[in-house]
């Protein structure tokens, strides 16, 4: 299958992808809560593990994506994750993996989250 580049207006090529994974969160830091609240996305509303991975192959087999990042609200509460994180290894074993948390569910993940495959943390 031939491979598209995605560019923008200005011939600039898009090598990354942001996924928000969830607007939930477990603290009420101003990163995601604003001080007048937030009314939390309906769960069906939500892309399912299997819409969020088949994108992310998409991107790496058709539009040349290098690197994937996944944030939130809080990536961490999202059920699913690590097999995320596995299944979005296997779209390419040379695009980089990146997760962007508050460090709170950490302790509990890191290790499964590593042996998934995730490159890199930014806390």
């Amino acid at each position: 299958m031939t491979q598209r580049i995605l560019d923008d207006r200005f011939g600039r090529v898009a090598t990354d992808l942001r996924v928000s994974l969830t607007d939930r969160c477990n603290l009420r830091c101003s990163y995601c809560m604003p001080p007048e609240g937030l009314d939390w996305l309906p769960d069906d509303t939500v892309l399912t593990d299997d819409e969020v991975v088949r994108l992310i192959d998409i991107g790496v087999r058709l539009l040349g994506i290098r690197e994937v990042r996944f944030t939130g609200g809080e990536p961490l509460v999202r059920r699913g994750l690590v097999d995320i994180v596995r299944r979005s290894r296997e779209a390419g074993p040379d695009v980089e993996i990146s997760l962007t948390t508050n460090g709170l569910g950490l302790s509990r993940m890191a290790g499964a989250l590593a042996e998934a495959g995730l490159d890199r943390l930014n806390v």
